[in-house]
Order: structure tokens, then C-alpha cells, then sequence
């Protein structure tokens, strides 16, 4: 109840809600998401044909999944690794961060899935 009383004042003091974490579904960081799981979820996105992928499309992605950056990042790492995807926008092999979001005025780049 005191609890409840001091976030009542901030609120009419502020005019601000505040958000409550115990009522989300964010991951937890003892969490571990399957990489496979991630994978797949990259080969269903792209096609045979060049997507851009920008900061639009990747908000849409982390929204519908809940998974981290870092965790499209390394999928796709893997993925490139593995010879299933390509990015076009990329001049050289990035170790860290395959794709750049932010490129291109927040397009993104052009990833493309390999036909094997």
C-alpha cells in the first residue's frame, strides 16, 4: 500500500504514468534464446530476391519477438557463415555487427537469401 501511495504522488506530481516491469514478458538476461529459432526466423524473412532491412522493419522484428539485437545480429552472422545469406550493402565481413540498420538515412541494407 505505501508502495502503491508513493507512485500515486509521483504520478499527480509529474502527470507521468510510470511502467510497470513485473507486468511485461521482456526476457529475463538468465533467459537463453534458441539460435536456431532465430535462424529460422531470418530465412522466412528474406527471399530470393534483395529486401532492405532498415530501422523500420528491424523495430517490427525485435516487436513481434522480443529478442535482442544481438541476437538478429549473430543469427545472421551465422547464417552468412554458413553460406545461406548475403548482405549486398556490406564491402567487407562484419565480425560484430553484420547488418547496420542505420545505414542509408535509417533504410538499412540490402540482404538477399543464397539459392543452394
Amino acid at each position: 500500500v505505501r508502495e502503491q501511495t508513493k507512485q500515486d504522488r509521483r504520478i499527480n506530481k509529474t502527470g507521468q504514468l510510470e511502467f510497470n516491469f513485473a507486468q511485461t514478458d521482456i526476457k529475463k538476461d538468465g533467459d537463453k534464446v534458441d539460435l536456431q529459432e532465430v535462424k529460422n526466423y531470418w530465412m522466412n524473412k528474406l527471399s530470393y530476391t534483395q529486401v532492405q532491412f532498415g530501422v523500420e522493419e528491424f523495430a517490427d522484428m525485435l516487436e513481434e519477438t522480443r529478442w535482442y539485437i544481438s541476437d538478429f545480429q549473430k543469427a545472421f552472422n551465422d547464417l552468412l557463415s554458413e553460406g545461406k545469406v548475403k548482405n549486398l550493402s556490406a564491402t567487407r565481413k562484419r565480425p560484430v555487427h553484420a547488418i547496420h540498420f542505420k545505414n542509408n538515412y535509417g533504410k538499412g541494407e540490402f540482404l538477399i537469401k543464397v539459392k543452394k
